[in-house]
């Protein structure tokens, strides 16, 4: 009977320790399954955060064109609206010539009936006054503006008798 004891205590020491083998197995695997959702979870959240990173930064340089882009527009509109300003000013300097000219031509045609002298002659120094105030005023406004368009139109009023400016 001690020996039987004896036996059935070796055997169920055996089995306990068997069952501590499985257990310490089953809980290394376990351990090594955590780890490695552990670590892929963790990548998971580094290729979020860098992903998130890139998009953040992708957005603030987007907002930061668009700012720009903005900017460059507002400054546009506010040099064609000075554009527009120096052109109205110059068509109101030339139609004001223009319909001083016309009261002069008038008379000027009837001192022609009497005199005999060119219209074309007659005009032609009037024409150059609105010229030299016209071209300037253009020049000067062209260059404060840095406007290619008020540039465009020195060229004509230079060359042209002023009916096609």
């Amino acid at each position: 009977s001690k020996v039987h004891s004896h036996e059935l205590m070796v055997a169920s020491l055996k089995d306990q320790a068997a069952a501590e083998t499985q257990d310490q197995s089953r809980k290394a695997t376990l351990k090594s399954k955590k780890l490695a959702l552990k670590a892929s979870l963790e990548d998971e959240k580094n290729t979020a955060t860098s992903s998130k990173d890139a998009d953040t930064k992708y957005l603030d340089d987007v907002t930061s064109t668009c700012r720009q882009k903005a900017a460059d527009f507002e400054s546009n509109q506010k040099i064609r609206s000075e554009e527009l300003e120096a052109v109205e000013k110059a068509v109101a300097i030339v139609s004001q010539k223009l319909s001083l000219l016309d009261v002069k031509w008038r008379s000027l045609l009837q001192v022609k009936r009497k005199q005999g002298s060119s219209l074309a002659a007659l005009r032609r120094p009037a024409n150059d006054i609105v010229k030299a105030k016209i071209v300037p005023f253009l020049t000067k406004e062209a260059q404060r503006l840095h406007s290619a368009a008020l540039l465009n139109l020195i060229q004509p009023a230079e060359s042209s008798n002023l009916e096609g400016v």
